[in-house]
């Protein structure tokens, strides 16, 4: 165990912290494996979250676990995205990250909220999520457990996406994958039955994250398994409650599509709101553009255009390709129909040309 968190150390090129140069000020979160508390670093009087474990020795596992959230954390150096101050190596094993003041997006959605999103936060709360997740994508690491809960929001309302306790590296694991990992009211139906999946679930999840800004209510209410069958074997999605711009709802219902392959990547999602016409009724158009300029400074991701869409192409060239082979299938079998209908004609004549011999000869 203590080999593997050298190992860790070593490519990273440090990232050790000293939990004694760190004052506890108040515990804001509880989970499976530990807690969070905010904390001070005593040398610079910045604010900080520190993610505690509760066990002092860590199984094969869990140790896996903690390496693997470590290790994304340090290559999380852009906007929208959590990213690492440092962490220990020795017990009591705890990772120290940004405090980020808001809170998760959850605690701001639904009748109960004492500090309700207006639709320009909503909405450039969706832009950061589709461009952290285009980066995360970009460094080959999937989620899965993107929703709502493991999105925080700084002071501006801006969002970070955090919690990669569960996330994998697909350089590392290759494609396969652990059968339903993540959340079920925001997994993807292939995440919740298969092994074989892609970062297509993360899309999938966005799109629950999405319904929850607009709906600021969870996807789905119910046990498990019956959430499960109605996802997987009947198709079934969240029901709108709320009359909202088509462009959201059909941005929402393509991230949700059935087959993964027909679901948007995160680039293009966020080209489609670079265009800036789509966005919650009642946001300021002006701020979100900003935001999506700001945010696009280093990346330069062009504008979305539906006739240059790489995407789209991909998928006409294919079915172009298809239509053609049909086609010409179709042309061969016609060949062939013609060719021995020519050739039965043919030994018709031939055979009557034979019985007018033989009647002669006879």
């Amino acid at each position: 165990m203590a080999d593997k968190l050298a190992q860790l150390v070593q490519t990273l090129g440090g990232g050790v912290i000293n939990l004694s140069d760190f004052k506890i000020i108040r515990l804001i979160g509880k989970g499976g494996f530990g807690e969070v508390h905010i904390a001070e670093h005593i040398p610079t009087g910045v604010k900080c979250a520190v993610k505690m474990l509760y066990m002092n020795m860590l199984s094969v596992q869990q140790l896996e676990l903690y390496r693997r959230e470590i290790e994304i954390l340090a290559q999380c150096r852009f906007p929208c995205l959590l990213h690492l101050y440092g962490f220990t190596i020795t017990p009591p094993y705890a990772i120290v990250t940004p405090y980020v003041e808001n809170g998760s997006l959850d605690r701001h959605l639904g009748p109960s909220t004492s500090d309700p999103l207006n639709p320009t936060q909503k909405t450039l709360i969706a832009i950061g999520v589709a461009y952290g997740m285009m980066k995360l994508h970009q460094m080959n690491v999937i989620h899965r457990d993107l929703k709502s809960m493991n999105v925080l929001l700084d002071s501006s309302y801006h969002p970070v996406v955090c919690d990669f306790g569960i996330a994998r590296t697909l350089s590392n694991y290759g494609n396969e994958m652990t059968k339903s990992i993540g959340t079920i009211g925001w997994m993807a139906p292939e995440q919740m039955t298969s092994s074989n999946y892609d970062n297509k679930v993360d899309v999938y999840a966005y799109a629950m994250v999405l319904y929850e800004l607009l709906e600021e209510r969870i996807p789905f209410v119910g046990e498990n398994h019956v959430i499960m069958h109605a996802v997987v074997y009947e198709k079934k999605r969240p029901e709108f409650k709320h009359v909202e711009s088509g462009t959201i709802i059909k941005l929402i219902k393509s991230c949700w599509h059935d087959k993964p392959n027909k679901r948007p990547s995160f680039r293009r999602i966020f080209q489609i709101f670079l265009s800036n016409d789509c966005m919650f009724s009642g946001s300021d158009s002006n701020l979100v553009y900003q935001y999506c300029q700001n945010l696009n400074l280093t990346e330069k991701v062009p504008m979305y255009d539906e006739e240059n869409d790489p995407e789209s192409n991909k998928k006409d060239k294919k079915e172009k390709k298809d239509k053609e082979k049909k086609d010409k299938d179709k042309d061969k079998d016609k060949d062939k129909d013609k060719k021995k209908e020519k050739k039965e004609k043919k030994d018709k004549k031939e055979d009557k040309k034979e019985k007018k011999k033989e009647k002669k000869h006879h």
